[in-house]
């Protein structure tokens, strides 16, 4: 009997081939498994509300000779702490709006300060900004403010709504807001 050659040198090839891929296969599951991981986790965060709240000391006054006076604190009723500016807007009961127009209502007040200081006036310059730059801490209010202003320095275009406003006194109104960013 014959023995065939090749048989022995397929059967040795494929068992080294077979030990090559089992070989093979345990170093390529160990690399697959070290790049593999897994995580989870959670997080949360929380924001703080910025509160303002404009509180009134003294009501809005007009004297004889038409200078007016308005007073204000500005309270932080929020955790915590920020910077404000203060807008005043300035209008007037609507009949006199109706009448003779806000532009010229709001025009009516000239030289109009918060503690000495000018504002930035809107374009009709019935808004002004005033950037007071003042830092509350939480629940905290800030000094009392003055605004003033002179009404008899009118800008009407209108001579009766010039006479009207020096024997009857149209009664400006003054919106007081304040707008405020968290500091850090």
């Amino acid at each position: 009997m014959r023995v065939n050659k090749f048989s022995g040198i397929a059967l040795r090839l494929a068992a080294v081939m077979l030990c090559l891929v089992l070989f093979s296969a345990h170093l390529a599951s160990g690399m697959f498994a070290r790049y593999t991981t897994g995580a989870s986790g959670g997080s949360s965060a929380r924001v703080a509300k910025v509160g303002v709240e404009i509180i009134e000391q003294e009501a809005l006054t007009l004297d004889s000779v038409g200078n007016g006076t308005y007073k204000f604190l500005v309270k932080n009723t929020s955790e915590t702490a920020f910077r404000y500016d203060v807008k005043l807007k300035i209008t007037a009961d609507e009949e006199y709006v109706d009448l003779y127009g806000a532009d010229e209502i709001a025009k009516a007040c000239t030289d109009v300060k918060v503690n000495d200081v000018e504002g930035t006036p809107s374009s009709d310059g019935s808004l002004y900004t005033f950037s007071l730059q003042d830092d509350l801490d939480p629940d905290s209010e800030s000094d009392v403010y003055t605004i003033t202003f002179k009404a008899n320095d009118l800008a009407f275009s209108d001579p009766d709504l010039q006479t009207l406003h020096q024997t009857e006194n149209i009664p400006i109104t003054f919106k007081v807001s304040a707008k405020g960013t968290q500091i850090n």
